[in-house]
């Protein structure tokens, strides 16, 4: 267990959202409420409102994330809140993506749109980590030689745990070992000590937040969500696991169990809603065009 490399991250993270919350409040907090609330009351929506609503939504997840990691820091008990409305709005990028709003996903994206989809497992939102995953290993990925060792892992482990909605991802490259070896603890029904195996998946993520790649974001950097929800999952089906000891998950397992659902932000609600009005139609032409279900509006996105 590399401690000093934890440490170094950790240092790295408080350097950053030393202050952020207070000082980014009235931009990427309020602003980004009231871009909110304008684009669901604009009757018509065109490409641009759903590209500058993912981006709004992404500032307000970044603004989130830096609330609950500054309260995290300093063992506040009132950090749940700012995780949770981080990990809601987060989503609400992808899922544009998802619904074909913003064009072919980049490789970094992948990777966000997997750890986004693990953000919705901690939440027990199945359904809606399953659109992500099945967008994500379509052929709209426009790097598909990417090894991709993290999305990989993800979806092999959405797999495991809902065979029902198995999902299949086709790499050239077999699966990390680090990875493989934590797959292989998760699928042991008679494991509920899988401490060895999480061990060095940490120290693989924090070894990634150096690299410019996969978890070098500090908003991710100290939450590792694709170690966090296979855990989760875990213990909801075997409630006597062992507690995790690496200092990276830790102290995070007891606040993200006390995360569940995602209703409690009624204005993520009403642009869950307002998106889901729009469903994509594809021209002769390639353009896309959107067609309101419920008053029959449309507008093109060529």
């Amino acid at each position: 267990m590399k401690g000093s490399q934890y440490n170094a991250v950790r240092r790295r993270v408080v350097k950053w959202c030393n202050g952020f919350a207070s000082r980014e409040k009235s931009f990427m907090n309020i602003e980004s409420y009231g871009e909110i609330e304008r684009f669901l009351i604009e009757p018509k929506k065109e490409k641009m409102d759903f590209i500058k609503l993912g981006t709004t939504c992404n500032m307000l997840s970044t603004w989130y994330a830096a609330d609950f990691l500054e309260k995290y820091f300093k063992k506040e008990n009132n950090c749940i809140i700012p995780l949770k409305q981080s990990m809601l709005w987060g989503f609400v990028d992808y899922m544009l993506y998802e619904e074909g709003k913003m064009g072919d996903i980049a490789p970094v994206n992948l990777v966000y749109m997997c750890l986004s989809a693990c953000n919705m497992l901690i939440l027990q939102n199945e359904n809606e980590a399953e659109r992500l995953l099945r967008y994500a290993i379509s052929d709209r990925i426009n790097s598909p030689e990417m090894s991709g060792t993290v999305c990989q892992f993800i979806v092999n482990m959405y797999s495991l745990f809902f065979m029902d909605n198995k999902l299949f991802l086709d790499y050239v490259e077999p699966l990390d070992n680090v990875y493989q070896e934590l797959l292989d603890k998760l699928s042991d029904e008679t494991s509920l000590d899988i401490n060895d195996s999480v061990n060095k998946v940490c120290d693989f993520h924090l070894s990634r937040t150096k690299t410019d790649q996969e978890f070098d974001i500090e908003t991710i950097m100290l939450f590792p969500s694709e170690i966090l929800a296979p855990f989760l999952l875990k213990k909801r089906i075997k409630p006597d696991m062992v507690d995790l000891e690496h200092p990276l998950v830790k102290e995070l397992v007891p606040i993200v169990e006390s995360l569940s659902g995602v209703d409690n932000d009624p204005v993520y609600v009403r642009v869950i809603d307002e998106i889901g009005r729009y469903k994509i139609r594809k021209l002769n032409n390639g353009s896309l065009f959107y067609v309101r279900d419920d008053c029959n509006a449309s507008t093109g996105v060529g």
